[in-house]
């Protein structure tokens, strides 16, 4: 199935429906988008981040509810039964509940908010890093199927020229040698171009188990659209998201110096004695723990600690997203320039292959030259179309250190 693929050509689309595992009825990559929607659903980090806004929202939910924990109920019954036995009972019921603290609810629905806000960042970044490596997968393939028109050519090049230089031997117009020769190079030829289908078979084979798909799109689609400001990358907006979840830890921290206050209603009645009648009271029961360097400040060194990472993480994404986004361009200028050099480096040597084939015709060459010259032309040729691939994946690196999506 793969010996037909690198006829294609320019075409940049590998068929390879028998390497989707699973799919009895496989779907097919239209274009960059659809193979990058189809690696983004096969991600199961994706379904696990997704997972923690459930987390985030019931926060949410618990920093708006009356009580910052759950009420309770406390009953309690004395007696001097076993002892004295003098009829002295009590009996007690307590029903409180936790209280907010000043600021407490307002800061944990705070932090939840900025807790989701940074999980919409983790997952937009998440996103792009599937991004990036679909286009890695597919710039892999694109490398590995341009080089087999060429190789073809040279391999079927060569068959021929062993064919003629056989019946030329045959007839006594060429040594013995120059058939050895044109053979030895029609079977270098065609080990080089089988080589060169394993490694287009292994590309294709690693893309369809990224992204489940049986069709590979080409990377000439992914055009660079113009500079978007480095605020939009969704590396930084990450990073930013990640600082104002920890200022809002923070903040919860600095709201909550002392454990919740408990308020409760006692009912209570007792009796002394026997002959006595049972007392009955109700009481307000306020308990309010107190603020201890011992209990605060592990708690407030942490979020401090926590705050200064995400800053500092924050400070190293800016450079290196800045540094990506140059490297990026000038990648992108030096493939421009090789792909020039390539193209008039392979019309040359094609005209140079072209006259000492010629002059081997009339037998004014030795075929060592002409064989020569046939290998540096088809390597040319095979140079010029890695270029055009390179090209293709320094447009689409761009793409991906701008932080946009296919």
């Amino acid at each position: 199935m793969m010996r037909h693929v690198g006829r294609l050509g320019r075409a940049w689309l590998v068929a390879l429906p028998g390497l989707v595992a699973g799919a009895a009825h496989p779907a097919f990559a239209a274009s960059l988008r659809d193979a990058f929607e189809a690696a983004w659903q096969r991600t199961p980090d994706a379904r696990a981040l997704a997972a923690q806004r459930g987390v985030q929202e019931a926060r949410r939910y618990a920093g708006g509810q009356l009580f910052p924990a759950a009420p309770f109920l406390q009953g309690e019954a004395t007696s001097d039964r076993f002892l004295s036995n003098q009829g002295f009972n009590s009996y007690a019921l307590e029903a409180g509940t936790p209280v907010w603290l000043p600021g407490e609810g307002t800061a944990t629905i705070r932090q939840a908010d900025a807790g989701l806000a940074e999980l919409q960042a983790r997952l937009a970044e998440l996103r792009l890093a599937v991004a990036g490596a679909v286009r890695a997968a597919v710039g892999d393939v694109e490398v590995a199927a341009v080089a087999l028109p060429p190789l073809e050519r040279r391999a079927a090049a060569a068959r021929d020229l062993a064919a003629a230089t056989a019946r030329r031997a045959s007839r006594g117009e060429s040594p013995a040698a120059d058939a050895l020769l044109s053979r030895s190079e029609a079977v270098t030829a065609e080990a080089a171009l089988a080589e060169q289908r394993a490694a287009l078979e292994v590309a294709a084979a690693r893309f369809a188990l990224l992204t489940g798909q049986a069709t590979v799109p080409n990377l000439a689609s992914d055009a660079a659209p113009p500079d978007q400001p480095a605020r939009d990358h969704p590396r930084l907006l990450a990073a930013r998201r990640a600082v104002a979840s920890a200022e809002a830890g923070l903040r919860l921290a600095q709201a909550t110096l002392r454990e919740s206050p408990i308020v409760s209603l006692q009912g209570r009645t007792e009796r002394q004695l026997y002959t006595e009648h049972y007392d009955t009271r109700l009481g307000l029961i306020v308990r309010l723990p107190l603020a201890t360097e011992g209990r605060n400040r592990p708690r407030l060194a942490a979020a401090e600690a926590e705050l200064t990472r995400a800053e500092a993480s924050l400070a190293v994404a800016e450079r290196e997203v800045l540094i990506e986004q140059r490297q990026a361009r000038l990648a992108l200028d030096a493939a421009g320039q090789q792909l020039r050099l390539a193209e008039q480096a392979a019309r040359l040597l094609a005209q140079r292959r072209v006259q000492l084939d010629q002059a081997y015709t009339v037998g004014e060459m030795p075929l060592v030259e002409v064989i020569r010259a046939r290998s540096a032309a088809f390597e040319a040729e095979l140079n010029r179309a890695r270029a055009k691939a390179a090209q293709d994946r320094a447009r689409s690196r761009l793409d991906q250190a701008l932080g946009v999506l296919p």
